[in-house]
């Protein structure tokens, strides 16, 4: 019987058989690092049967089997966590697709350093969600996290921060602050348009 043997180095997702499909997950991917015969395993001092079957309930028999019917490997997959699993190539169903395209989950980072508590940040919280929906098209979940000890200023040094922080806002010339200003402009153009558009048409020159 021939059993499917990954190529070191791929990357991708397994489907395996009973008992060993507690330790993978269909949708994740894993790399596989490394591939050993059963006699490979024996030369390291070690007995397949004792290592990788008997600890999950593996009868010996079923390990007989794999062993006169074909050429079984040990299969060596890491997650993306670093773990690695072992699994004997008769338990592996299915090896990862040639060109499949990895995914994950992914947050995108916004440091703002230290700012009061009470500064009110939905409005660019809503920003940054239509920034990330124009420019990636994702529906992106904003969340404000606090990723330092709180600590107290004087009133003094407050107004400080608070007015140089102002000053910025005012002065400072963005590349989504010019964005905004030609939309406003292009907005005020089309409503100007559309007004004189509507003149014409009352006045009869257009239907």
């Amino acid at each position: 019987m021939e059993y499917l043997i990954p190529i070191v180095g791929s990357v991708g997702s397994y489907t395996v058989e009973a008992p060993f499909t507690t330790l993978i997950v269909e949708s994740a991917a894993y790399e596989c690092v490394g591939v050993r015969t059963y006699g490979d395993v024996l030369s390291e001092g070690r007995d397949p049967f004792t290592t990788y079957y008997a600890p999950r309930g593996i009868a010996r028999e079923d390990y007989d089997t794999h062993v006169t019917s074909g050429a079984p490997h040990i299969v060596s997959l890491k997650s993306s966590s670093g773990a690695v699993i072992y699994v004997p190539s008769p338990y592996i169903k299915a090896m990862p697709m040639v060109g499949g395209v990895p995914y994950s989950s992914t947050a995108l980072g916004v440091l703002l350093g230290e700012i009061p508590d009470a500064l009110d940040l939905s409005d660019i919280q809503d920003r940054i969600k239509d920034v990330v929906k124009e420019s990636l098209g994702f529906d992106a979940v904003i969340t404000v996290l606090r990723v330092g000890d709180t600590f107290f200023l004087t009133s003094s040094a407050h107004q400080l921060k608070e007015n140089a922080r102002q000053d910025l806002i005012t002065f400072s010339s963005t590349n989504y602050s010019a964005f905004q200003q030609e939309r406003a402009r292009a907005d005020a153009l089309q409503a100007e348009n559309d007004s004189l558009k509507q003149v014409i048409i009352d006045a009869g020159i257009i239907p």
